[in-house]
């Protein structure tokens, strides 16, 4: 699709320079146009809800996963966890505390982050 953009504003610039008449300038973009009308409903129906496949239960995944698959989830994730007392809370004389995940801060660290969770998205797309 952006190939296709690009494609549409360098016949536009053409169009500007004089280089092409009018009709095939019109041709032409209603080519790109019919083209990226194809792309964009090919691509909805790609991503549709009937396309997707059944995932299991959310709830279940955590369940399902080993405990170093938890951990190197939880390291992928989490910068720091942070165990603090609870400002209010302290029952028969004990006090609670409160456990905190921080995410990663580093942008370079975050942007790793990002890549890594779309890669695994990336994994679940149906192919046709």
């Amino acid at each position: 699709m952006h190939q296709l953009r690009e494609q549409k504003n360098e016949v536009l610039g053409m169009k500007l320079r004089g280089e092409v008449d009018a009709k095939t300038f019109r041709e032409v973009t209603a080519e790109i146009d019919t083209a990226h009308d194809q792309l964009a409903r090919e691509h909805n129906r790609l991503a549709s809800e009937a396309a997707m496949p059944e995932l299991p239960d959310p709830s279940l995944a955590w369940e399902d996963l080993s405990a170093e698959d938890r951990r190197a989830l939880t390291e992928m994730l989490v910068d720091k966890i942070v165990i603090a007392p609870h400002p209010h809370k302290i029952v028969d004389g004990r006090r609670h505390y409160l456990i905190r995940a921080i995410p990663y801060q580093d942008p370079e660290q975050e942007a790793k982050r990002l890549k890594a969770v779309h890669e695994a998205r990336v994994k679940i797309v149906p192919r046709v």
